[in-house]
């Protein structure tokens, strides 16, 4: 499995007609030996057990190892152990993003949504138990095609697509035991975050700066959280949000399948002009195999006005598969195998001081973790002028 780490990175606000403050870095997930850890972390006991296998992913804010869960009478089964690093689980913020991010995905239960098994919290260190996926994130299996010279199918793309945005819908949707609607909002829409399984799935993860009513962090005013390549408008200028800004990303993220290039590149300066004032080509300009209808509906889910957006993730779904013929699991799964280099999975746990330190609080039962390369950032909302009290043509846009 490929995954992505997000990096902690709290910027100053960004006023519109300004000069950003800090460039948009990007850490590519890495596949690394096992790091050492507390000793507090290491032995095992309890009635379930986990064996770290080895690193999966690797970034500034934490680490992401396979593992084993072991039951009783031959039970077993492969997961994802996502260890938040010890200095930023006792920051407040970030821990309670991790907390939300655990609570949010133990709650949505959806064949494209990478579910929480378990989550663990003892002695300043937090981890999740996250279901293994075997395959790749997006962005390592776009980057794969880029270095090949190859192009993605438009079959496969908007059938990974399709499934991205029915788990989209199944979280914008979703309600706590009462009935009572959550308001989830991903903010993170990107290729790093989506795994494309080697069974023919696609799946949406992180949902740690999502926005739900239910969350313990809540933002403060005028921050926002995200990748700024993938921000909706309304979304980097710290407006009123709505489903929309995933369907914008849903769209950028399209885009970059179809035309297998970035669609918003530059400085951070320039990612800001260009997200506040351009209106981007359709994908076909960029020598995609994209027919009218579907060029149609990316430009739809790129409009900078939220309301001629597509209203939800499953109404473009829906245009998707009415206007492309969207390949199935088996063409998927035929297709990341084509790509992806299989796991071995070590027979054997490792022996590593991370690995028995980690495996020591999960099987203490003394407190539960996964995995990403474009950077997830805090920062703060930039401003429109006072001239502009409401999204304007892409042209009409300036940056002071």
């Amino acid at each position: 499995m490929a995954a992505t780490i997000t990096t902690p990175a709290k910027r100053t606000a960004i006023q519109r007609g300004s000069s950003p403050v800090a460039p948009v870095l990007s850490l590519e997930a890495q596949i690394a030996a096992p790091h050492e850890v507390p000793e507090a972390l290491s032995t095992a006991r309890g009635a379930r057990r986990y064996e770290l296998l080895g690193e999966i992913a690797t970034g500034g804010m934490a680490t992401v190892h396979l593992a084993r869960l072991r039951r009783p009478m031959g039970f077993s089964r492969l997961v994802a152990i996502k260890h938040m690093h010890p200095q930023y689980a006792k920051d407040p913020d970030f821990a309670a993003m991790f907390v939300d991010e655990a609570r949010l995905t133990a709650r949505l239960r959806h064949p494209n949504i990478v579910p929480t098994v378990d989550i663990v919290a003892q002695q300043g260190h937090l981890l999740l138990v996250m279901e293994y996926v075997d395959g790749a994130s997006l962005s390592a299996l776009v980057r794969t095609l880029i270095q090949s010279g190859e192009r993605m199918p438009v079959g496969i793309a908007c059938a990974i697509i399709h499934d991205v945005l029915l788990g989209l819908h199944a979280a914008h949707e979703a309600t706590d035991d009462e009935g009572v609607h959550l308001g989830i909002i991903h903010r993170d829409v990107s290729p790093q975050n989506v795994l494309v399984g080697t069974d023919g799935l696609a799946r949406l993860l992180d949902f740690g700066v999502a926005k739900a009513r239910s969350s313990v962090h809540h933002s403060v005013d005028g921050e926002i959280r995200g990748k700024v390549p993938y921000m909706a408008p309304e979304q980097l200028f710290g407006e009123g949000i709505g489903h929309t800004v995933d369907v914008w990303s849903v769209g950028v993220v399209l885009w970059e399948m179809l035309a297998a290039a970035r669609l918003f590149d530059g400085n951070e300066q320039a990612l800001v002009h260009r997200i506040a004032n351009e209106r981007p080509a359709p994908p076909s300009a960029r020598g995609a195999s994209s027919s009218s209808a579907l060029d149609a509906i990316v430009l739809r889910a790129l409009e900078q006005d939220p309301s001629r957006r597509f209203a939800t993730a499953l109404e473009m779904a829906e245009a998707l598969s009415q206007v492309v013929r969207l390949a199935t699991r088996t063409e998927v799964s035929a297709f990341v195998k084509r790509h992806v280099a299989p796991r071995s999975v070590p027979k054997v746990p490792v022996c590593a001081p991370e690995a028995a330190a980690i495996a020591a609080i999960l099987d203490g039962s003394r407190g539960s973790a996964r995995a990403p390369e474009s950077r997830t950032s805090t920062v703060k909302a930039l401003s429109r002028p006072a001239s502009v009290a409401a999204p304007l043509p892409a042209r009409s846009r300036k940056l002071a």
